[in-house]
């Protein structure tokens, strides 16, 4: 996007479970994007969408992350 800042998306399928775990995996994106969104830079539409076996631990859903940030800057 042309914007100077960084947005996030979470799309959620009743796949992954009960309400209860699509919002811990909700909440556990939103902290992972707020503790990291420095690295990704201005100007990125991110859309997340979890599938199953996604860690649900926040150690677990940031190793993913930055990895997803890694390739990310490595397509710019």
């Amino acid at each position: 996007n042309s914007l100077a800042y960084t947005r996030l998306g979470v799309v959620t399928s009743k796949k992954l479970g009960t309400p209860v775990v699509r919002n811990r995996i909700r909440r556990l994106l939103r902290e992972c994007y707020r503790l990291n969104k420095t690295s990704l830079g201005p100007g990125i539409d991110l859309v997340l969408i979890p599938r199953k076996g996604i860690p649900t631990t926040l150690k677990g859903v940031e190793e993913d992350f930055k990895k997803l940030v890694g390739w990310i800057k490595g397509s710019r």
